[in-house]
């Protein structure tokens, strides 16, 4: 019997130890599918949120780039209405004979850092007169085709911001004559500002007479440069200017005629069609 007693009681200690085996195999199974789970989510998220984030930093790149984009636009656009503003090919042109006059005025040798300067001063006083012009005459430019497509008519910008900046450029191109150059050349170019606003523009309304006062302002640049070079206005500066003067005759005349049916469109906006011959 204590044979039997105890082959019993192996047994159950056997079978206790078995199925004490089999929980513990089945815990550890559970236990590495959790952590399989927990360990193939974690990329999952990870890809997840890498994902989000670079969606975010291509939103952000887009709305960056717009911007910039938006902002080269404006300011493309803002430097093409003063380029219009200032008559840029016109005033280039003025440059050119203030230029001459500097050349010839400077001898055997030239300064060519004034030479630099007075171009400078002479281009911004040719812009600032141009500009005074158009605010002038907003409504001439606005029936003429040759003129209608200009920054105020065409309201490509206001009349208070094209005189703000014919104001700014007058005052800057004055300021850089006098200090490159000599008050001389300084008080030339803020006397042919004044003329070509004050006088040539309004008299275009009221004579013919106008092109004779109009054709001074372009005589002066050449004497303006021979006084920036010579330090005072000479007698021999008064070649080049004659020379200009006359020079711009045929010039307007010629560019009367091309353009008389707009000129005649213009006097017509003024004063009715009993007028019609004084566009000439």
């Amino acid at each position: 019997m204590a044979s039997t007693a105890t082959a019993t009681a192996t047994a159950t200690a056997t079978a206790t130890a078995s199925r004490a085996a089999g929980f513990a195999a089945r815990g550890a199974t559970r236990t590495k599918s959790t952590g399989a789970t927990t360990a193939g989510s974690a990329p999952m998220t990870t890809t997840t949120t890498k994902r989000r984030a670079e969606m975010g930093l291509s939103a952000a790149a887009t709305a960056g780039g717009e911007a910039s984009a938006s902002l080269a636009r404006s300011i493309a656009n803002a430097l093409r209405v003063y380029h219009d503003l200032s008559k840029f090919k016109l005033s280039a042109f003025v440059v050119s004979t203030a230029a001459a006059g500097y050349v010839l005025g400077s001898g055997e040798r030239v300064d060519w850092e004034g030479l630099g300067w007075t171009s400078l001063g002479t281009m911004l006083c040719s812009a600032s007169a141009n500009t005074f012009n158009q605010v002038f005459e907003v409504k001439n430019d606005s029936v003429m085709a040759r003129t209608m497509r200009r920054p105020l008519p065409a309201k490509r910008c206001s009349v208070a911001h094209a005189a703000t900046f014919g104001v700014l450029a007058g005052l800057a191109g004055v300021g850089v004559l006098t200090v490159k150059a000599n008050n001389e050349t300084a008080a030339l170019g803020a006397f042919n500002i004044a003329l070509y606003a004050l006088c040539y523009t309004p008299l275009k309304q009221m004579h013919w007479l106008n092109t004779w006062a109009g054709a001074v302002v372009g005589a002066i640049p050449p004497v303006m440069g021979w006084c920036a070079a010579r330090g005072a206005i000479e007698p021999a500066a008064g070649v080049l200017a004659a020379a200009l003067y006359y020079w711009q005759m045929p010039h307007f005349m010629a560019l009367a005629y091309m353009a008389r049916d707009d000129y005649v469109r213009r006097v017509l906006s003024h004063t009715g069609p009993h007028t019609t011959a004084s566009a000439w």
